[in-house]
């Protein structure tokens, strides 16, 4: 709910306890989480938070959690206009949800890349990454949003039909 004072407080007491209990994963989780609130309010010491988590997650096994990793970075770069630095972290993400099947991950970076397209005028690289994803079926409703917000504003810049179908059923959503 971008609620970041408490997700950071919350997060580091998280941190302190798992840490004394020896709980890696849960220690890595937590600081996922003060990462993202940190680097999604536009603080780059976020950053570590999460490259630490990322390579905890990586090297014990935990895709989920990588994978979920991937999608703040590269959501956080994207919601700061960081498009560079957005693209790349979703690239390598998307291309290690790919060769774990998850799914959710990658459909949520998949709309956050497409996203980071339309605002860069990469209008029909765009195109490519929506491809079946707004209208997917079986697609978490995070993503389908994302996927629609994306939609929505790339047939507004190109001034193609059904800007108000997609932005409004983002909305519904």
């Amino acid at each position: 709910n971008r609620e970041r004072a408490p997700a950071i407080a919350w997060g580091q007491k998280a941190i302190a306890l798992a840490s004394s209990l020896g709980d890696s994963a849960t220690c890595a989780a937590a600081q996922m989480v003060v990462g993202s609130a940190i680097l999604v309010a536009g603080y780059d010491d976020g950053r570590p938070y999460l490259d630490r988590a990322l390579a905890f997650a990586r090297k014990e096994g935990l895709d989920s959690l990588a994978g979920t990793v991937y999608l703040n970075i590269g959501s956080s770069y994207g919601e700061q206009y960081r498009f560079a630095e957005a693209s790349a972290v979703l690239e390598e993400g998307l291309a290690f949800a790919a060769e774990r099947d998850l799914d959710h991950a990658g459909h949520y970076m998949t709309a956050w890349l497409a996203l980071t397209r339309v605002h860069q005028g990469q209008w029909d690289r765009a195109t490519e990454v929506l491809t079946g994803l707004a209208g997917g079926a079986r697609i978490a409703t995070i993503s389908r949003i994302m996927a629609l917000v994306a939609l929505g504003r790339l047939r507004a810049r190109r001034g193609d039909p059904g800007v108000d179908a997609a932005l409004d059923e983002a909305l519904d959503l």
